[in-house]
Order: structure tokens, then C-alpha cells, then sequence
């Protein structure tokens, strides 16, 4: 029997309301050469009944975890069970609009593209029980309507220049990442296989290190091609916002001992963009190769992170503010002085705007009136639809231009 086309992987824990969209979005797509893999590692609700609706289709498989594996074991428990050409693992509130498989076949049409990737929409529902049937607004926040390729070790090399907060450089967030795309699966397979493609922390962020060193030919589209659920926090925005969350989350991932084997700052676990470039830093070590990473710009933007905690005791803040400020000893004056004179300023800048562009949102969010939502908006389009689906169909239609004048 042939392999499919394309392997899409959904790994789930305990919300099979969400995934049910997410199957319906696989098959609306006007492509039907694929397999779709539930990764279910539920403690309390089970995804089989779920699965068992669409269970007729033999395209779509359900496999249990047993329970007990962390996100990235999930994320590699269901990449593992692909027989795709090319693979994408996609959170269990993440839907592909209509058209999404179809324009990777046209791309893949015109060249032998080893990566695709592209960026993602935001629904937001009036209610999150019976998602289905729930109205919401559909948030664009990032596009600029282009297909355009990009070589995969400049983006290596860009990455670790750390320029900007990872939040902020919308130009390079998605690319390389296997959560907003396809991937030739051959390229990864023996990573997956000895579960060592995805980290403990941030796997959709850490294994685009890996992605970019293994691929020679990346296209980006950079409008939407999926659309996720956002009917609250995700667990990395928690973790970014409160120490007990991220204490939870290192704690239970594995007994912080990847925050003190190779994170940037050991002992640091409330800045995300430490997790991130630690994984980032381990996972180029593990590939053997050499980059060049910029300590200033990282210790930036690690910073600008412990700005926007939330602390909720004093004596953390105090802990994790010393650990920062000690870390910066190992470094030469040359270092002290840049950051200090330089990089200091600059997070402070961002932190203000970062708390003004809050206000912003928040007076945005809550009035009516046309006038004041039109001054304060700021890189969004909003839109009403009925559901998901309709949201999805909706930009399908706007992406048909786009890769007719590709």
C-alpha cells in the first residue's frame, strides 16, 4: 500500500471537545492524500469517543499513550507512528483551513521543497463549552500575503543573534517550526526513532534548530494556513507569567534537570526565552555544529522576560533576579558594559511599550465604539464568524490571490 503524502500529527491530554474540530478541518481539506495520527495521552477524558466518530475513515488512526508522557514523549510517541512523506505535528486545538494541503502541493509542484511552512490565525469563542456551535472573533494578527524562500542556516544564524524578544520578531517567529508546517519526514526520522528531536521544554521552538541544519530548500507562506482555538492561556503564557506555573511545569517535566544542566543561566526557569535558547544551544551541541550565539542580545531578552512576571513572592523575584545578575560575573567587562549601557535600556523600552500596547489591547477589547476601536487598533483584523469553520473557509478565500500571483 502507499505511503500518504502528508502525515498530520495531533497529540492531545484531556480536551477531546477541541479535537473534534481539528479532525473535521483534516477532512474538509481538498486534498485527500493523507493519514492523520491521534497521540492521546489523556489522564481523565479519553479522545477515543471522539476518534470513534470518524473511526469509518481509514485515514485516521487513534493510538493510546498510556498516560503518562510528557509533552515532547507525546509530541515523538505520535511522529513516530507516520508513514507520510512529509509530517506536521499540530496542537489539539489547531485546525488547517480548507486549502492548506492543496497550496503545499502547488509549492511542492514548482520545487522539490524539503520545508513549508506558514503562519497562524486566532479564534476566539463566545463560549467554550460546545466549541461547535460557539460564535467567535477570528484574529489575524501577523501576514503580509507572500510566498517567499528562505535558506535555512541564515535563519540558524539569525536566531542566535537574538536581535529581538522571540514574542516580537513575527518576520522569523514560524519558520523552521514543525508546529506551523511540513517537513520531509526522512530528514528527521532517526531523531524521532531515538527520541531525541523533541526537547523537554519548548518542542515546538527547539526542534526547528534541528529542522533548518537538516533541510536545503524552506518557503514560507506568511499568511495563515491554520487557525487555533484561544479560549484561555496556553500553558507556555502561563509559565511566562507566574514562577509557580513554570516551577510546576520544570518540576513535573523532569525534576528541573535540564534547567541546571544547559540552560543559558542554570537555575533561571521563569524567563522562557532561557528555556528557549537552551534547548536551542543543547540542540545544536547534540548536531555537532558551530554557530556563533550573541550573549548580549540573549541576556536582553531574557531580562525583558523577568520584567513581565507576575511575581507572587518577593523572595522568588529576589532569588531569580540574583541568579541573572550573578551569571553576568563569568562575562568579560567589554560584556558588562555593553549589556549595561546598551541592552539595559533597550529592555526597559520594551517592557514600557509592552505595557502600554496591554492598555491598548484591553481598552480595545472592551469598548463598542468604532472610533476609539479604529485609533487603538494595532496589527488586527477582526472578524465575526459563526465557528471555526467558517473563520477557516473565510481564509481560504483570502489566500486564493496570494498563491495565483505567487
Amino acid at each position: 500500500m502507499k505511503n500518504p503524502k502528508y502525515s498530520i500529527v495531533y497529540p492531545t491530554r484531556n480536551r477531546p471537545d477541541l479535537l473534534r474540530e481539528c479532525i473535521r478541518s483534516i477532512l474538509l481539506q481538498e486534498v485527500s492524500d493523507w493519514e492523520l495520527i491521534i497521540s492521546d495521552n489523556h489522564t481523565e477524558k479519553s479522545a477515543y469517543q471522539i476518534y470513534s466518530e470518524f473511526m469509518q475513515d481509514t485515514r485516521i488512526k487513534y493510538f493510546w499513550t498510556g498516560g503518562m508522557l510528557s509533552m515532547a514523549d507525546n509530541f515523538t510517541f505520535g511522529l513516530s507512528k507516520t508513514t507520510g512523506d512529509f509530517v506536521t505535528v499540530l496542537t489539539d486545538k489547531t485546525t488547517l483551513i480548507p486549502t492548506c494541503l492543496k497550496i503545499c502541493d502547488s509549492l511542492l509542484t514548482l520545487n522539490d521543497y524539503d520545508l513549508i511552512n506558514w503562519s497562524e490565525a486566532h479564534f476566539y469563542p463566545n463560549r467554550n463549552q460546545d466549541i461547535s456551535k460557539s460564535e467567535g472573533i477570528l484574529r489575524i494578527v501577523y501576514h503580509t500575503d507572500q510566498i517567499m524562500e528562505y535558506t535555512p542556516k541564515d535563519e540558524i544564524n539569525y536566531l542566535l543573534k537574538f536581535e529581538k524578544h522571540r514574542s516580537h520578531d513575527m518576520e522569523h517567529y514560524f519558520r523552521g517550526k514543525i508546529l506551523f508546517g511540513v517537513v520531509r519526514r526522512k530528514l528527521i526520522e532517526d531523531l524521532v526513532n531515538k527520541n531525541e528531536f523533541f526537547l523537554k521544554y519548548a518542542p515546538d521552538y527547539t526542534t526547528r534548530m534541528i529542522i533548518l541544519s537538516r533541510t536545503n530548500k524552506a518557503i514560507e507562506v506568511t499568511s495563515p494556513l491554520q487557525c487555533a482555538f484561544i479560549s484561555g492561556d496556553s500553558n507556555g503564557m502561563l509559565c511566562a507569567k507566574y514562577p509557580d506555573k513554570a516551577f510546576a511545569f520544570f518540576n513535573e517535566s523532569d525534576n528541573f534537570q535540564n534547567v541546571n544542566e544547559y540552560f543559558p543561566i542554570k537555575g533561571l526557569y521563569t524567563s522562557q526565552q532561557n528555556h528557549v535558547a537552551g534547548d536551542y544551544i543543547y540542540s545544536l551541541t547534540k548536531l555537532n555544529t558551530n554557530y556563533n550565539i550573541n550573549y548580549v542580545n540573549l541576556y536582553r531578552t531574557i531580562y525583558f522576560d523577568l520584567l513581565k512576571v507576575k511575581w507572587n513572592h518577593k523572595e522568588v523575584k529576589n532569588n531569580q533576579f540574583s541568579i541573572f545578575y550573578n551569571s553576568l560575573k563569568h562575562f568579560n567587562n567589554i560584556f558588562k558594559i555593553q549589556f549595561y549601557l546598551l541592552s539595559l535600556p533597550v529592555a526597559y523600552f520594551l517592557y514600557i511599550r509592552y505595557k502600554i500596547n496591554q492598555i491598548r489591547t484591553s481598552i480595545y477589547r472592551l469598548t463598542k465604539n468604532p472610533i476609539i476601536r479604529s485609533f487603538l487598533k494595532y496589527n488586527e483584523i477582526e472578524t465575526q464568524f459563526n465557528n471555526i469553520q467558517e473563520a477557516n473557509k473565510y481564509l481560504a478565500s483570502e489566500m486564493v490571490h496570494v498563491v495565483q500571483n505567487y
